[in-house]
């Protein structure tokens, strides 16, 4: 018996050969030989040789015509997926999970795409699903934690990656995860441990060089030479990655505008954002044209300011390292940005493809270690003319580094919480992997010296977690600190009422070396003095140069001691607080921190004059 046009499709598409298959496929759904498994087949041929729309569109078609097929659904979730399209991959996974729940495969990406879309708890009890029907999935396991972590359910997410990692114990996204969690939970030691382990098995782990590359800048006495020659080594993978040809064309007008291209996963509600936006709405369009690559995942209004404000916007999510660097340079920007390239997703190792004449690092807080990366921006107090920091960049020093939008609360009418306490009160909002052994100490010794004070700690919701509560309590009991002087706030709230929280608080005190900056300016902002000291990088230098542009720089002190004697004396003199109070946050929007026309000005000079392109 002869063989249908379907079946001798399926007989080439075993053996390999996918042209004939094709050919045989086509015909059979002409001829209504089994069409769809046809149709089916053939989309999934050009989904594995690269003719995604081609595969996009045959699958539609079979939805269109009333099948209720899991697998299209499901095929034609993954093509959108992998194009990281998950608005529209969402509803096709959930058809598929509808038609097929126990299809693991499909019930794992239909998780992953809800956990894209920070539908959290949707995505944990998709997970959870999978898991009882295969608990030792590795990755619903990770998975898994990775919800419990955005839940700030830190030692649940340990659980979860410590019980992948045991099923299979070379998992590199479990370990990678696995530093993640301890850094989130302040434990250093363990976090590093686990970095090394993943980049010893995967050296180009992009998120496990990020995720150390901040480690690092959190880790105490860390020398300058060590800071540098870590962070370069982090680098190298990227060196050598750029095309024997330049990319970079010849630019068509020398003339025109200069194209200003700014990179970053953070054009949405996050701090960088609020950081840049008074900058970028204050630049001279008659000069610069603004050129925005976005891997912002889930869009909002801050978001919606941006694209305004752009000249050109582009969604680089889906887009290869390769990809993003084809397109700043086909865009033929003048001067390629950076942004906060140690944090989120940014990718800051697109440089290295050397797409623009003239790339710059801006907010981060270290070195990049990329050798085609030109500049670093910086203050002459975060980087003074004797640093002893290094840098493979070279420094442009701007009047002043922060940019931050203007306060608009009334704080300065409230007296300072002293008064009716009749002690002070001292806190901090930092981070918990911000706090250290050493900071704990300095805090400590300014603890014993006021002994009716205590400590506020906050940051969102991670003291609901005992580990990290017990870490601390640890650590203040080796320097005599009981734990009732140590007050814990875990809640995640509106920004309005966590600001409100800084009216229980007298003094703010910094950490180190690793110095806040939201946090300092928004404590600035209710009037709440903050208390530091000048280390010797950037990065514990950031409160110093803050405050000193605020016009509050004889609170800075010069090493940790000094710091306490600060805390200490102002702790003492309750009417000094309460004037103080009353004045930072009434003077804090007049100040350099909060001109923005000003700032965009010194901005732009530093591009026309400080910026000629490397060679």
């Amino acid at each position: 018996m002869s063989k249908s046009l379907f079946e001798k499709g399926v007989t080439f598409h075993r053996s390999g050969d996918t042209e004939m298959a094709v050919s045989y496929y086509r015909q059979a759904i002409n001829a209504h030989d089994q069409s769809d498994a046809a149709s089916y087949n053939l989309a999934l041929i050009y989904a594995q040789t690269g003719r995604g729309e081609e595969a996009k569109s045959l699958l539609h078609s079979m939805i269109d015509n009333d099948c209720h097929d899991s697998g299209v659904f499901s095929m034609l979730g993954k093509l959108l997926y992998y194009e990281k399209d998950f608005d529209n991959a969402l509803p096709n996974f959930t058809k598929a999970f509808e038609l097929q729940s126990n299809d693991i495969e499909t019930s794992i990406f239909l998780a992953d795409t809800l956990k894209n879309l920070e539908q959290n708890h949707k995505a944990l009890n998709v997970y959870e699903n999978v898991l009882k029907l295969q608990p030792k999935n590795v990755i619903a396991l990770n998975g898994k934690g990775n919800c419990l972590r955005k839940n700030f359910q830190f030692e649940e997410a340990l659980s979860c990656y410590q019980m992948a990692l045991s099923i299979e114990k070379n998992n590199i996204d479990s370990m990678a995860f696995l530093m993640s969690v301890y850094l989130d939970m302040g434990d250093l030691e363990n976090a590093e441990r686990y970095a090394q382990k993943t980049l010893k098995i995967a050296p180009d782990y992009e998120q496990a060089v990020k995720n150390y590359k901040y480690l690092l800048l959190n880790k105490p006495n860390v020398s300058s030479k060590e800071l540098f020659q870590k962070r370069v080594e982090l680098s190298s993978i990227y060196e050598n990655i750029a095309p024997e040809n330049s990319i970079i064309e010849d630019r068509d007008n020398p003339n025109r505008k200069k194209r200003i291209g700014f990179l970053s996963s953070d054009f949405r509600v996050h701090v960088v954002a609020f950081n840049i936006l008074p900058l970028v709405e204050n630049m001279d369009r008659d000069k610069f044209k603004l050129y925005f690559f976005s891997d912002v995942r889930t869009e909002d209004d801050v978001t919606n300011k941006f694209k305004e404000l752009a000249d050109n916007w582009l969604s680089i999510s889906s887009l290869t390292n390769e990809s993003v660097a084809q397109e700043i340079a086909d865009n033929n920007i003048d001067i390629m940005i950076y942004l906060a390239g140690s944090f989120d997703r940014n990718r800051p190792q697109i440089a290295a493809y050397r797409p623009a004449p003239v790339q710059i690092s801006y907010h981060d807080c270290a070195t990049s270690g990329l050798s085609n990366m030109d500049y670093f921006i910086t203050d002459n107090f975060l980087n003074p003319n004797n640093t002893t920091e290094l840098f493979s960049e070279k420094l442009i020093r701007l009047p002043v580094y922060y940019q931050f939008p203007r306060p608009n609360n009334r704080s300065n009418s409230l007296s300072t919480p002293a008064l009716k306490n009749g002690c002070v009160t001292f806190g901090s909002f930092n981070k918990p992997e911000k706090i250290n052994k050493n900071v704990v100490a300095a805090w400590s010794s300014i603890l014993r010296k006021v002994p009716e004070a205590k400590i506020i700690l906050k940051y969102f919701n991670h003291y609901s977690s005992n580990r990290i509560k017990d870490r601390l309590v640890t650590l203040f009991s080796e320097f005599q600190i009981p734990a009732e002087r140590l007050v814990f706030e875990s809640r995640t709230d509106r920004k309005k009422d966590h600001l409100s929280l800084y009216n229980n608080i007298d003094i703010a005190l910094d950490t180190f070396p690793f110095n806040g900056a939201t946090t300092t300016f928004e404590a600035l902002s209710m009037g709440v003095l903050v208390i530091t000291f000048w280390g010797q990088h950037f990065v514990d230098r950031v409160s110093g140069s803050i405050l000193t542009h605020a016009g509050y720089g004889d609170f800075v002190g010069k090493n940790a001691e000094d710091m306490v004697d600060i805390a200490v004396n102002l702790s003492g003199d309750i009417i000094k607080l309460n004037n103080l109070r009353k004045s930072i946050s009434s003077r804090l929007p007049s100040s350099p921190l909060c001109d923005g026309e000003v700032y965009a000005k010194n901005f732009e000079l530093a591009l026309l004059v400080s910026c000629p392109p490397i060679v």
